[in-house]
């Protein structure tokens, strides 16, 4: 699922339905965070991030989609 998240961004899929996907992948844990975080890493400079940004375009697509436990989500990125 990360890897899907990704290539949803390279195909410049709607960011706030890869968010919704994003925050449903997460949620019901089919893929960890770090995973998510680093398939979407090349397209971070596209949402004004640094470049290989990933985990601040999880964050960013997280907050888009309200996840209630997006903080935790990205310590646990971090963590990896």
């Amino acid at each position: 699922p990360g890897w899907m998240i990704g290539q949803l961004l390279a195909d410049h899929v709607d960011v706030d339905a890869v968010a919704e996907i994003t925050r449903e992948v997460l949620e019901r844990v089919l893929d960890y965070p770090s995973v998510v975080a680093e398939a979407a890493s090349p397209y971070a400079r596209r949402f004004g991030l640094g470049r290989g940004d990933g985990m601040g375009l999880l964050d960013e697509l997280l907050r888009r989609a309200g996840a209630p436990n997006h903080q935790e989500l990205i310590a646990e990125a971090r963590q990896r």
